[in-house]
């Protein structure tokens, strides 16, 4: 009864050692992934891509381009959807209004992301909202309109918003936005000589400007952080590297820039490192615990010697003396080996 017990616990243990070291190493993979993408700044695990042209669909068109590429070597769209953040879309543009360069300017979502001063958001074509610094110097209210030089015609403000504060540049959202869009009295973009900050205005107002007006188009596809899975790595690096290298986006004069691919080997090489002491402790148990289960296992044949002798003197046959001298430790061992998984995947 000692020798079973004795079998019964160290194939128990046996299967626990080899169950929880592949347990622990996934469960610390996993850890790893996400300390790395929450740990790092937006602009690490951010594709970005920029683009020149007409204004006319410039951003959709870049957008449309980028989820097709990530879509096809993802998985599909439901893929792309579950890794990434719904893109963050913006055009700029520069307009004459008196005599000075203004940034003209639409972002995905912007009315939910600045606070109104006074007014409201715009919501049509040919309706912006300027800064409280620009409100104050050109003595602009909700209601009046800014002449410009362009195709823009006139473009009539429906308010007035207050310019983002530091720290919200640190986000995704507004990620390389902070000189291009809020120049006014910034330390940090003195070197731009736009004097004012951005108007923002709706798509529209891009989607109705004629095909001669230029400007500039940013898309933004940010991680979902909580989203990403350790097999999902292999792929995304894969169709991140597809992408920074597409040929379509080339031709569209687009410059696709990524730190994903960086982050991944970040993340591999961290894998790796744990994979060493995990394997080594893991092979040690095993071991040890094999080890001494074929002592006992040998042991408990010896102590079933006479048993097996009367097994032969009764008629049995080789096989009938082998199944009956080994049913009992194979029974025990057919026990021990789940209950140890079990306990070692816990």
């Amino acid at each position: 009864a000692g020798v079973s017990l004795g079998i019964l616990l160290v194939a128990t243990v046996a299967a626990a050692a080899a169950a929880a070291g592949p347990a622990y190493d996934a469960a610390a993979r996993a850890s790893i992934l996400q300390d790395n993408l929450h740990n790092q700044l937006p602009i690490a695990r951010t594709v970005e891509v920029d683009g020149a042209g007409p204004v006319v669909g410039l951003a959709s068109n870049l957008s449309s381009q980028v989820t097709n590429v990530l879509a096809g070597h993802l998985g599909g769209p439901a893929t792309v959807a579950r890794l990434f953040q719904p893109p963050v879309e913006a055009i700029l543009a520069q307009v004459s209004t008196g005599g000075h360069s203004t940034p003209l300017t639409w972002r995905t979502d912007a009315c939910a992301h600045l606070q109104l001063a006074a007014g409201s958001c715009p919501r049509e074509a040919g309706q912006v909202m300027v800064s409280t610094s620009y409100a104050r110097i050109s003595q602009v209210r909700p209601g009046g309109t800014i002449a410009t030089a362009s195709g823009y015609g006139h473009l009539t403000v429906t308010g007035v918003y207050a310019v983002p504060s530091g720290p919200q540049f640190g986000t995704a959202y507004w990620l390389n936005s902070e000189c291009a869009d809020f120049i006014f009295e910034n330390p940090k973009c003195l070197i731009n000589p736009t004097p004012w900050d951005a108007m923002f205005t709706p798509a529209a107002t891009f989607d109705n400007a004629p095909p001669s007006e230029q400007g500039n188009a940013t898309v933004l596809d940010v991680l979902t952080s909580a989203n990403v899975r350790p097999t999902d790595l292999p792929t995304l690096k894969a169709a991140v590297n597809e992408l920074l290298t597409d040929p379509t986006l080339q031709e569209m004069n687009a410059s696709p820039t990524s730190s994903i691919p960086q982050l991944v080997d970040q993340i591999q090489a961290g894998w790796q490192t744990l994979d060493v002491p995990v394997f080594l402790i893991t092979c040690q148990l095993l071991l040890l615990t094999w080890l001494l289960l074929f002592l006992i296992v040998t042991e408990a044949a010896e102590a079933r010697g006479g048993e097996v002798a009367l097994a032969k003197l009764r008629g049995h046959g080789r096989v009938g003396t082998v199944t009956f001298g080994l049913s009992e430790p194979v029974l025990l061992l057919a026990l021990g080996f789940p209950a140890g998984l079990l306990a070692g995947w816990a």
